[in-house]
C-alpha cells in the first residue's frame, strides 16, 4: 500500500511519496521499518496482512519526467522501466505520455495502479494523473494523491496552513520546506502511535521538486524525533532517533540511532541501522552495499520534531526545519568508534523549545 502527493506549492511543483510494500502475510519473514525496526510488535504472527518491504514510489524518468506510483510492484516496475526506455528514445510530451497511458494494456491497470507527476515541457511544467484522486484546496489548488494514505493525507491537506518561515526564502525552499513538515509530522505520527503503519502506508518519505532546472529528489537531510512532556513549568523531551537520508547511486540509504529513554537509573544505550532502498526500475540487495560507509548523520537540512501526547489527537507534533547555509550548523554530530556524540548550540535549543513548549500551550 502506499501514498503519494502531488502538490504545487505557490505553484513550485511538490511530489512526496511514501516507501512502504505490503502484501499477505510470509510465516517466518520478518520485515523491518526505519522508524520502529522490527514490525512483529506492531503485525504479530497470524496478521494475515502486513508491511513486506521497502522500495521507492517516486521515479525520475528524465530531468523533465518525474513519476510517483502506487498498486503492485511487479506492473509499475514494468511501465516506469518501459516510460525510461521509450523517452530516451524520444522525450514524451504532456499528450504523447497521456496516450501512452491510454495505450496500456487492460491487465495492467487491472493490477490497481496509479501515477501521478509532473512533466516540463516547451509549454512549461504541467502536472498529470492516471486512476488518481483529484483533490481541490484552497491552498494548493488541485492536489494528487494515490494509495492507502490518501484519505489520511487529504485531511491534513485541507486543514493545512504555511507557517511563516524565519527569514527570506525562495519557491523552492518554501516547497521543500513544507515536504519536510508534511513528512516529519506523518513519521512522528509512525513513531508515536503506529498509525500510518496500521493503515499499510510510511517506513519513510521521499520528496522530489524542480531543481536547477530539472527534476531531482531532496537528498542530506537528517530528521530528529524528540518524544516529550509538557506541563505549566515547562517542555521535558528526550531524543528518541536520528534519521539520515542519502542517495548514492539512486539508492535511497536511510541511516537510523534510535536511543534508549534516559535515566539517572539507566545507562543510554543506542541502536543503529542503515536501510537499503532500491528505486522501482532496478533492483538492488542489502549485500550490494555493505562495503558502503554509513552516511554521516551531519546534513545541509537539520529537520526537529517534538512529539507531545494530545487528548484527541494520539500525538501533537511541532515541527523545526533548518537549512544550513555558510554558517555553522546549530547541531553537530561525532562519531568515535560506537559512540555518537550529538552537540546542540544553547540559544538555538533553548530556542525551539520554548517554540515547541508555546505552540502546545496553544
Amino acid at each position: 500500500m502506499t501514498i503519494v502527493v502531488r502538490l504545487s506549492v505557490n505553484n513550485f511543483p511538490l511530489l512526496i511519496g511514501d516507501i512502504l510494500l505490503s502484501a499477505p502475510e510470509v510465516p517466518g519473514h520478518s520485515t523491518t521499518v526505519p522508524t520502529i525496526g522490527n514490525i512483529t510488535s506492531v503485525f504479530p504472527e497470524g496478521s494475515g496482512f502486513t508491511p513486506s518491504g521497502l522500495r521507492q514510489k517516486i521515479a525520475i524518468v528524465s530531468d523533465d519526467l518525474i513519476v510517483g506510483w502506487s498498486g503492485n510492484r511487479s506492473a509499475a516496475q514494468f511501465v516506469i522501466r518501459e516510460l525510461i526506455e521509450k523517452n530516451n528514445v524520444e522525450p514524451f510530451t504532456y499528450d504523447s505520455l497521456m496516450r501512452h497511458f491510454e495505450s496500456l494494456d487492460e491487465s495492467i491497470w487491472k493490477q490497481g495502479l496509479g501515477f501521478v507527476g509532473f512533466i516540463t515541457e516547451v509549454r512549461g511544467t504541467t502536472q498529470f494523473g492516471f486512476w488518481y484522486l483529484d483533490l481541490p484546496t484552497n491552498l494548493f489548488g488541485r492536489v494528487g494523491l494515490l494509495g492507502s494514505g490518501a484519505e489520511h493525507f487529504a485531511e491534513v491537506l485541507q486543514g493545512s496552513s504555511l507557517p511563516a518561515p524565519s527569514r527570506e526564502v525562495n519557491d523552492l525552499e518554501r516547497s521543500l520546506a513544507y515536504g519536510l513538515t508534511l513528512s516529519g509530522v506523518f513519521l512522528s505520527a509512525e513513531i508515536a502511535t503506529y498509525e500510518t503503519l496500521l493503515n499499510f502506508f510510511g517506513g519513510g518519505y521521499e520528496i522530489a521538486s524542480l531543481s536547477e532546472g530539472r527534476f531531482q529528489k531532496l537528498d542530506d537531510v537528517t530528521y530528529l524525533f524528540w518524544k516529550g512532556e509538557i506541563s505549566d513549568e515547562g517542555i521535558r523531551a528526550n531524543l528518541n532517533q536520528v534519521c539520515k537520508y542519502s542517495y548514492v547511486n539512486d539508492v535511497l540509504l536511510i541511516r537510523t540511532a534510535t536511543f534508549s529513554k534516559f535515566s539517572k537509573e539507566a545507562q543510554l544505550t543506542i541502536n543503529q541501522a542503515v536501510e537499503v532502498v532500491p528505486p522501482i526500475y532496478k533492483d538492488v540487495t542489502q549485500k550490494e552495499f555493505m562495503s558502503v560507509t554509513p552516511p554521516t548523520f551531519d546534513s545541509k537540512w537539520l529537520c526537529n520534531y517534538f512529539l507531545v501526547p494530545h487528548p484527541d489527537r494520539g500525538v501533537a507534533v511541532f515541527v523545526a526545519v533548518h537549512y544550513r547555509g555558510v554558517k555553522e550548523a546549530p547541531i553537530q554530530f561525532v562519531e568515535k568508534e560506537d559512540q555518537l556524540i550529538i552537540g546542540f548550540e544553547a540559544k538555538w535549543l533553548e530556542s525551539i523549545t520554548k517554540q515547541a513548549y508555546n505552540s502546545f500551550k496553544r
